[in-house]
């Protein structure tokens, strides 16, 4: 239902077939180039955040495992370092990249998806009425995705270039849009990359993350990073509804309530070692009212989260409790 929203969105507001202007006509020849690398090491640290529940602290780590992967022209003259603060795990709240040389600096903030510094316009823009603009983005976003999919689907391939699908006739995208933003298709993420001529500026990011189903970045809210941790919720929410069933399988057989998740687990109601990660991350209590989820400290929002699911209303409360993928 999702996507079909999306494509509702996307045939209301995107039409008009426009070309994509060229990153390379900018006045900072290496600029774009670099902001690549600066993507692709954020993507790979999400990978890596995804796949071990912890993010990566050093780039190099990212290259050596191969989640990343900088040219050797970047890196003979930029150096490119993540920034954490407080508040930025399971993220960094920051990728600078700097050249020794010239002491040139470009940063990108990742939860407001904005680049500063190094060939950006340097002006200060007001971004507190930027919805329309983003609206827009999005469904033109979806509409990528959905074209690139049903292409691939069909012909067993997806190609990167988003001109591809417009010679195609395949992707009709608002003139207005196509002159601010440009638009990239790279792995499971489509990017969103403003141009000058837009009306906040250059070098604002909007990511789609197909894997997710998010977006982040420029003029969205922060709280897509809660948002990933919600992820991990999900196979919490599952683990209790496997322990409603066993209960109420034990109550039909013994006409009385299981006292709690062991009892079920020792009379073969529930199993325990199906997935023994999910135990380091969770631990789960029984009673007649409500099934409890206690997080550990290997989940990846921490220790001390819980979420609860109440056995007559059949609903869940507490952490994450209305996420749903």
């Amino acid at each position: 239902m999702k996507i079909f929203a999306y494509l509702l969105i996307a045939v209301i507001l995107v039409s008009c077939n426009s070309d994509i202007s060229d990153p390379s006509d900018s006045d900072c020849a290496d600029c774009y180039q670099i902001e690549n690398a600066i993507l692709d090491i954020l993507r790979g640290t999400i990978y890596h955040k995804w796949y071990y529940n912890y993010p990566p602290q050093y780039i190099q780590y990212l290259e050596q495992i191969g989640f990343v992967e900088i040219a050797d022209s970047i890196k003979e003259n930029w150096e490119f370092e993540l920034i954490f603060n407080i508040q930025s795990p399971p993220l960094p709240s920051m990728i600078i990249a700097t050249n020794p040389s010239t002491d040139d600096i470009l940063s990108y903030n990742i939860y407001d998806g904005i680049f500063e510094g190094y060939g950006q316009d340097g002006n200060n823009h007001d971004y507190s009425d930027c919805t329309q603009e983003i609206v827009q983005v999005d469904s033109t976003i979806a509409l990528i995705r959905i074209v690139s999919l049903g292409y691939e689907e069909i012909y067993g391939n997806r190609p990167s270039d988003i001109s591809y699908y417009e010679d195609l006739g395949l992707l009709d995208i608002n003139e207005s849009i196509s002159e601010n933003w440009h638009f990239e298709i790279i792995d499971n993420t489509i990017v969103a990359r403003s141009d000058d001529s837009m009306q906040y500026g250059k070098g604002k990011v909007v990511h789609y993350l197909e894997y997710s189903d998010t977006y982040s970045g420029f003029c969205h809210d922060e709280d897509w990073v809660d948002q990933m941790n919600c992820e991990f919720v999900m196979e919490a929410k599952d683990r209790i509804l496997d322990v409603l069933a066993a209960a109420i399988i034990y109550q039909n057989v013994y006409s009385t309530w299981p006292s709690g998740t062991d009892i079920l687990e020792a009379e073969g109601y529930l199993e325990h070692d199906y997935d023994l990660e999910i135990f380091s991350r969770w631990q789960f209590s029984l009673t007649q009212v409500e099934i409890t989820a206690h997080s550990l400290e290997e989940m990846v929002g921490g220790a001390g989260e819980r979420i609860v699911y109440i056995i007559d209303d059949e609903t869940f409360e507490g952490y994450c409790a209305q996420y749903q993928p």
